[in-house]
């Protein structure tokens, strides 16, 4: 691992051990642990228990950010609340009802975080398959075509997200017509 990247996870560390043991900032409890923050590489979540501290978040980032020299992107700041809130924006960073985390749609609505994730994985990996099916590939080349090119692109979000049995099967009938030429 080169030095730099190591020397940036010590960097945002400290900013972890900032928003953890500031007075002003409380996070979700879950299964008796308090969670404040969720980080891989740049990518960082705050989970904060009401609107009113995004404020103190916004300040403790802002602090890290003179004394480190990271800055922190905030057009690409948004806010997920975990209940009904009327609110446009807080603190001039936009409310919304799907957010998008490593790739994951987050949504209190389990319709559109299905479609939002799996539709468009589908409507891909059908047309990956119809052009594999132009060739004369043996039912054995199609199986492991249908894990190569299929199942890895459905692995990660299945275990990230709730699939709900409709699209199970539609994932099941895609792979199966490949498999079979249907």
């Amino acid at each position: 691992m080169p030095n730099f990247a190591i020397l940036f996870i010590l960097v945002v560390e400290l900013l972890f051990l900032d928003i953890q043991n500031n007075a002003h900032l409380y996070g979700l409890t879950i299964f008796n642990k308090e969670i404040y923050i969720s980080q891989l590489a740049d990518d960082i979540t705050l989970f904060l228990r009401d609107k009113d501290q995004v404020a103190h978040a916004l300040n403790a980032v802002t602090a890290f950010s003179i004394a480190s020299g990271l800055k922190l992107n905030v057009s690409k700041c948004e806010i997920k609340c975990l209940f009904d809130s009327d609110d446009k924006e807080i603190e001039n960073i936009p409310v919304k009802d799907c957010v998008k985390y490593l790739r994951i749609h987050l949504s209190k609505n389990h319709l559109v975080r299905q479609h939002l994730k799996f539709s468009p994985k589908i409507k891909t990996t059908k047309t990956i398959f119809n052009n594999w099916l132009q060739r004369d590939l043996s039912t054995l080349g199609r199986v492991l075509l249908s894990k190569a090119e299929g199942l890895s692109c459905f692995v990660y979000p299945s275990l990230s997200l709730c699939v709900n049995p409709a699209t199970c099967k539609e994932i099941n009938k895609t792979f199966l017509d490949f498999i079979w030429k249907n």
